[in-house]
């Protein structure tokens, strides 16, 4: 059986708001990914992937990408970014909850989330199975708007009505250190935006690498 926050996204599939979030997170996305400087060949893992669009993105821009994978607890998420015409082949979605999904592939190069890690059961234990699927020296990319000084997004969990974990910036921080990452935080803005938070406070960014000692 499906959990409430699968459900809310499966209903999300269907009704528009995964290009709404697709167009909401474009600018901050591209930030991180661009700090990525990704090389000749790598892999890519997107935890929480939606439609795909991330996914596709990276594979479509960057030839050295010998395998992109998103999963997505939402089933309806999935099916939509398998079916896309964007795909060029080198994708891979699959329908998994990341502190539950058995991996036993060659360990990703790069690993992404972009508003997803803080549904997790235990975010913590999320982090941790994500450092486990990084090779070392692999780098994990980490957004999310929901965190306890952007007070402006603090009414989502009530509006989501599903269950969201909120953690300050250096909380943020601290857990990606207990589970083993080399960190790096920033705010990502947006002087554009007609959101004032986007314009004032920004997106969180985590960049998180795995040592390789």
């Amino acid at each position: 059986m499906q959990d409430a926050t699968a459900q809310k996204f499966d209903s999300w599939a269907l009704n528009g708001k995964a290009e709404d979030m697709q167009r909401g997170h474009y600018k901050s996305v591209s930030a991180m990914l661009r700090s990525a400087r990704f090389g000749n060949e790598f892999t890519f893992l997107d935890v929480g992937c939606g439609n795909g669009w991330v996914v596709r993105t990276v594979t479509s821009r960057h030839p050295g990408c010998r395998l992109s994978v998103g999963i997505d607890k939402s089933a309806n998420m999935i099916s939509r970014a398998a079916s896309d015409p964007g795909n060029t082949g080198r994708e891979r979605y699959l329908c998994a909850d990341i502190e539950e999904w058995k991996h036993r592939g060659r360990k990703f190069d790069y690993v992404f989330a972009m508003e997803s890690i803080y549904y997790a059961d235990s975010v913590g234990a999320a982090l941790a199975k994500i450092y486990g699927l990084l090779r070392p020296g692999g780098v994990f990319l980490c957004g999310t708007d929901f965190y306890a000084e952007n007070t402006s997004t603090k009414r989502w969990a009530a509006a989501m009505g599903i269950t969201m974990h909120l953690y300050s910036e250096g909380e943020w921080e601290d857990m990606l250190v207990r589970a083993g990452f080399k960190v790096r935080v920033r705010r990502l803005k947006d002087p554009a935006a007609k959101d004032a938070w986007k314009r004032n406070t920004g997106t969180l960014f985590l960049r998180g690498r795995k040592p390789t000692g």
